[in-house]
């Protein structure tokens, strides 16, 4: 209109930028060789260019609808506007009537429509403002949209199926947080749809994918364990369930309680071996220990070397094929490797066997040879040599006693040692008796051996000294405390021989004045074949081992006391017979 334009300070156009889906986002400050409307407003308002004109389009900063002041042409053209309602302010001339075609698609929530002189008002303001929000480029809106992506696909490897859905759920309402937050700060616009949908395949996708290879692997090692019989005695449940996974579930329920039954078996069974027994991997470290191989080391080993859980409780025997541990007690170690499932080498089964009794069986059989070779052997050689001189008449006063000394001490060592071999191995028999009366049955056996010597015998007894046991051992037991007592003591000295109560315990001790035992014998003193001087003479021992053994076989105990030049006391303690 030629009139308009000669009285207008510059001509613009209104042109939209409209989006694929039809809305009115962007304004183009430049387009069709002139600036836009609101352009030339901005120049003669600021008489500047306006920052955002050399950007090209940007996204408007929509203000809700009805944000600026409107008023009606018609009050202005009859004159009922004053006139300091519009002075040095920027007024927009348009129609806002639906039925004049100049209303616009714009965002919004909901979605509405918005006359294109209120866009205009929206542009001129935010160009005031420089509210205008950019859009990023489509590599960085790809790339960013992916990270929620990537951090939900890295914390299915992590966190288990409850947490991830909980993340699943909030990762879309943190992005759209995140993209008014960025929209805010750096007026650059990110939409959240591209990062919300690919959110929404994620988790259906990998719920799926791991359900699939779950099932898969399921089914394949039941199909593989359903082929041994070692492992499966009884048929799997697979078809009590109306799909798949139940009836794989199912499956697998029935298969670990089997496996755990076959683990319990296994365990009791190597458990009630005596033997101390571990189950190692290929590595030697503990998978299984039975309760014997737990006493033996003192705590569990499983998970530890078996190397070094043994190490620290035992020793290797010099010269010998086994070990010894810190009580003295001997231990064989023997090992056998077994397979794993496909053959391959599935570990070690260690057996520690104890042979403290064998060892000492093979000592004693040893020292017997010894004892047999020369204790025994003396005697008679004398009593052969004594005799050959008798045949040579050579008149010797004393040799009739030398060879029945002689003859008397063959008949002891021999009958010593078939009463220790006959009390190891002859039937139990234990019956009530009176302590005491053994005792007294003892002293009188002793007497005549005390009475050569002037060895007084002074007894001590308890009205009741009843004990459960055999007489007869009993009695023999005693005896040998006491001729090793009158064997020992000065000539005319004192044997004391005193029966006590002690709540449920009844003793009997023995006590000397001789020159005590020595050292050697002092720390062990019921070895069978005791140390020997320097010359191969000292005691066999054989009864003071018969008075262990005896000890042992009723369930007592025996104490000892020795002191060089005072004597030696030996305590025999016995549980008292109920009185019923």
């Amino acid at each position: 209109v030629p009139q308009l334009a000669r009285a207008a300070a510059g001509i613009g156009h209104v042109a939209l930028a409209y989006d694929d889906r039809g809305v009115a986002r962007a304004g183009m400050l430049a387009s069709a060789g002139m600036p836009h409307l609101v352009e030339q407003a901005y120049r003669i308002v600021e008489g500047r260019r306006s920052p955002q004109y050399d950007r090209g389009a940007a996204w408007i900063a929509y203000r809700p609808a009805g944000s600026f002041r409107a008023i009606s042409a018609k009050a202005v053209l009859a004159g009922e506007l004053p006139a300091h309602f519009v002075r040095d302010r920027v007024v927009l001339v348009g129609v806002t009537a639906s039925g004049l075609g100049d209303l616009h698609p714009v965002p919004g929530a909901g979605g509405h429509h918005m006359a294109g002189v209120e866009i205009e008002a929206n542009l001129l303001n935010a160009l005031f403002a420089d509210r205008f929000l950019h859009s990023l480029p489509a590599w960085a809106i790809l790339g960013v949209s992916l990270l929620p992506f990537w951090l939900l696909m890295g914390c299915f490897l992590w966190l288990r199926p409850r947490a991830n859905l909980r993340l699943s759920l909030a990762l879309p309402f943190v992005w759209v947080l995140f993209a008014l937050v960025l929209a805010m700060l750096s007026r650059h616009w990110l939409p959240p749809a591209p990062a919300i949908l690919a959110l929404m395949i994620a988790y259906p996708l990998w719920g799926w994918r791991r359900l699939e290879l779950l099932n898969r692997f399921v089914g394949e090692e039941l199909a593989l364990l359903a082929r041994d019989p070692d492992i499966l005695s009884i048929p799997l449940p697979r078809d009590a369930a109306a799909d798949v996974i139940d009836r794989d579930a199912l499956a697998l329920h029935a298969l670990l309680g089997q496996l755990i039954q076959l683990r319990r078996f296994v365990r009791e069974a190597i458990g009630a071996i005596p033997d101390a027994i571990c189950v190692l991997d290929r590595d030697g470290r503990v998978q299984l220990a039975n309760d014997a191989a737990i006493r033996l080391i003192g705590s569990d080993p499983s998970g530890r070397m078996f190397g070094e859980a043994l190490g620290q409780v035992t020793e290797p025997v010099e010269g010998e094929d086994g070990l010894r541990t810190r009580t003295g007690n001997y231990l064989m170690l023997r090992k056998v490797r077994f397979t794993g499932r496909q053959g391959e080498a599935g570990g070690w089964i260690v057996r520690l066997a104890d042979i403290t009794a064998l060892r000492v069986a093979t000592m004693e059989r040893e020292q017997m040879l010894q004892f047999l070779s020369h204790d025994m052997r003396a005697p008679q050689s004398a009593i052969i040599a004594a005799l050959e001189f008798a045949q040579e008449e050579q008149c010797d006063p004393g040799l009739a006693d030398r060879i029945r000394r002689h003859a008397r001490l063959t008949l002891q060592l021999a009958d010593d040692f078939v009463q220790l071999a006959r009390v190891r191995v002859q039937e139990w028999r234990p019956a009530v008796l009176d302590l005491a009366a053994a005792l007294d049955e003892a002293v009188d056996l002793t007497w005549s051996q005390a009475n050569r010597k002037g060895i007084r015998i002074v007894t001590l007894s308890e009205p009741e000294s009843l004990v459960c046991g055999d007489y007869g051992l009993l009695t023999r037991a005693l005896t040998n405390l006491l001729e090793n007592a009158v064997k020992f003591s000065p000539e005319g000295s004192e044997i004391r021989a005193q029966l006590q109560r002690d709540d449920q315990q009844i003793s009997c001790t023995i006590t000397d004045r001789g020159a005590g035992l020595p050292t050697e014998r002092n720390a062990r003193p019921f070895d069978i074949f005791g140390p020997r001087d320097e010359h191969g003479h000292g005691g066999s021992g054989l009864g003071l081992a018969f008075v262990k053994v005896v000890v042992d076989r009723h369930g007592g105990r025996i104490e000892w006391s020795s002191t060089p030049g005072q004597g030696t006391r030996f305590t025999l303690s016995l549980e008292a017979a109920a009185e019923d």
